[in-house]
């Protein structure tokens, strides 16, 4: 190994070489990010924050244009079967109206408890 081999190629200084072996750059590297660990820590953790947060704003976009698209369906669909069920002569009552039919009958009698029958 030459004496040249043990520096690092710096094309902005004049010889062409970095003024101090790989060594010694790799311990003062190492002494520096010791010393500023966390300041380092948080501009990492900032810059993928950062990045988390744009992903979440264009996800955010997304997902409203796709809640507008299924609102638009679902009220489509709902159309359609209050159609059908016109031409079709069906009453169209809510599931409250079922429930509260349910519990009327059951109240004059007229509906059997299931369960009641199958365990005396």
């Amino acid at each position: 190994m030459t004496a040249e081999e043990g520096f690092a190629v710096d094309r902005h200084a004049a010889a062409g070489r970095k003024s101090h072996c790989r060594a010694c750059d790799r311990k003062r590297r190492k002494v520096y990010y010791a010393a500023h660990k966390d300041e380092l820590y948080a501009a990492r953790e900032a810059a993928r924050e950062a990045g988390w947060q744009a992903e979440l704003e264009a996800l955010e976009v997304e997902h409203k244009k796709r809640v507008a698209e299924q609102k638009k369906l679902h009220a489509a669909q709902v159309r359609r079967q209050k159609k059908l069920l016109r031409e079709l002569g069906v009453p169209d009552v809510s599931p409250e109206e079922v429930a509260e039919r349910y519990r009327a009958r059951a109240a004059q009698g007229h509906v059997r408890d299931a369960l009641a029958e199958r365990h005396p």
